[in-house]
């Protein structure tokens, strides 16, 4: 399953979504999302979990290039419709 999250950590609850993960599923952070990526302790629990993304355009915009984890694979709109085509089910958050 492909996980979305676009809103602020102040605005969801990242920590809720973290329970529903699997190895299976992608997570892709994206819009205010990119926030959430700023407690590293949030991110290491995403990615023992699942595969986690982050759409460059929206960290680029927030200018937060510098402060996210490296093993977060950063992507483009292009990556992401692949991840879209690949997983038939997407809860967005």
């Amino acid at each position: 399953m492909l996980y979305t999250l676009s809103r602020s950590p102040y605005r969801a609850d990242c920590l809720a979504l973290s329970h529903f993960l699997s190895k299976d599923d992608d997570l892709l952070f994206m819009q205010d999302g990119v926030i959430a990526l700023l407690n590293k302790s949030y991110f290491f629990k995403c990615h023992e979990l699942t595969n986690v993304f982050i759409l460059e355009e929206d960290l680029m915009a927030r200018g937060l290039q510098s402060f996210m984890p490296k093993e977060a694979r950063r992507i483009n709109y292009q990556d992401f419709v692949q991840l879209t085509i690949k997983h038939k089910q997407h809860i967005a958050w």
